[in-house]
């Protein structure tokens, strides 16, 4: 089967999918992290504040009003303020539970 014909569109997505093996990733991470109730509801308020100041400090720095090679380390810095260092052992602890 003539895989360039239409008919050969299977026979030809197959070839191109084997030239991918053994090139995997070694870990694939879970698209969905399962947390408990008390995790789940620190993390959420956790998230709601840290996506706000992302994305207004990107609105500042997109539009002018930041600039953006002076005020990125005080940027980074206020990660610090937010807890995204909890944000994330909440989220590792979340996945090397799952991994168990």
């Amino acid at each position: 089967m003539d895989v360039k014909d239409p008919a050969g569109y299977e026979r030809r997505l197959f070839e191109a999918t084997r030239l991918y093996d053994g090139h995997q990733p070694k870990e694939v991470l879970p698209k969905v992290i399962y947390l408990d109730e008390a995790s789940n509801t620190e993390a959420a308020l956790l998230k709601t504040n840290i996506k706000k100041y992302v994305e207004e400090n990107m609105l500042q720095f997109v539009t002018g009003a930041k600039d953006i090679d002076s005020g990125w380390d005080a940027y980074l810095a206020g990660f610090k303020n937010l807890n995204v260092d909890r944000f994330l052992q909440i989220y590792q602890q979340a996945y090397d539970k799952m991994k168990k």
